[in-house]
Order: structure tokens, then C-alpha cells, then sequence
């Protein structure tokens, strides 16, 4: 299902950034995110830019609403759309925690966080967001 493997990036993208800024809030653009991921998400044909737009702010509301990550909401949210901007975006204790975790099979102890950064660096998006997505499950589960 493409709008899950679309939520698995885009939760790579947003923990790669609040990780890598922590402890600092993120001012997060989805145009600009969405531009800049312009070559992953060519293969979601299905879903034009303002779909992805829908999925890439949907993604935030469900990690908020999991305690993942809060923000600063500027209007009412009655219906999925496409949020343009997200002020002041930042780790919650929970989301820190999952990110801080060891990797079980990763033998030499580097954290969730470190290895979607590096996964990013090498220019892995989708690995990274598989395993930002699949810890997401295990730590709510």
C-alpha cells in the first residue's frame, strides 16, 4: 500500500530533522519537503502533489496525536489537508526515547536515531523510513 510506504518516509523524514536538531524545535515547510524529495516520491505516481502534501501533514497530526513529536497548531484541523506549515516542531520525551533506543540488530550499539541520520546521509530515504515506521509500531504495540 503505497500511502503506507509514503507515512514510513515521511516519518523518516521528520525524525531525521528533529534528531538531528534536538533540542531545538523545527520550523518544517511541506512544499519544501515535498520539492525536496521530489525524486523518492516519483514512483507514488497514484498520488499527485497535493496528495502527498495531504499524507506528508497527515503524518505529523498521527505522530502528534501518538506523542511522538508536538507543534504549534495555527488553525482548527477538522478534515485531512494539506497543512503548509508546522512552527516550532519538536521531539516529545516518548519520541526521544524511541529515537535514543539501540537498534537490537545492529551489533554495535548505535541508537534509532543515529542510524536514520546516517541512512540519510547516504541517501538510503526509504530505509530510513522503514526503520523510523517499524519502531514507531513496536514502542505503541
Amino acid at each position: 500500500m503505497d500511502n503506507i510506504l509514503l507515512f514510513d518516509l515521511f516519518s523518516g523524514i521528520v525524525f531525521e530533522k528533529l534528531y538531528k536538531n534536538f533540542p531545538k524545535c523545527v520550523h518544517i515547510e511541506t512544499e519544501k519537503i515535498l520539492k525536496e524529495f521530489a525524486n523518492e516520491l516519483n514512483e507514488f505516481k497514484n498520488f499527485d502533489f497535493n496528495e502527498q502534501g495531504i499524507i506528508f501533514s497527515e503524518t505529523l497530526y498521527w505522530l502528534k496525536n501518538n506523542n511522538f513529536i508536538r507543534f504549534k497548531e495555527t488553525h482548527k484541523r477538522v478534515e485531512p489537508l494539506f497543512v503548509y506549515d508546522f512552527f516550532c516542531v519538536e521531539l516529545t520525551i516518548k519520541g526521544l526515547n524511541l529515537l535514543k533506543s539501540p537498534l537490537p540488530e545492529i551489533v554495535n550499539k548505535k541508537s534509532l536515531g543515529d542510524e536514520i541520520v546516517e541512512n540519510f546521509k547516504k541517501g538510503f530515504f526509504k530505509e530510513a523510513g522503514k526503520i523510523a515506521a517499524g519502531a514507531i509500531v513496536k514502542i505503541i504495540t
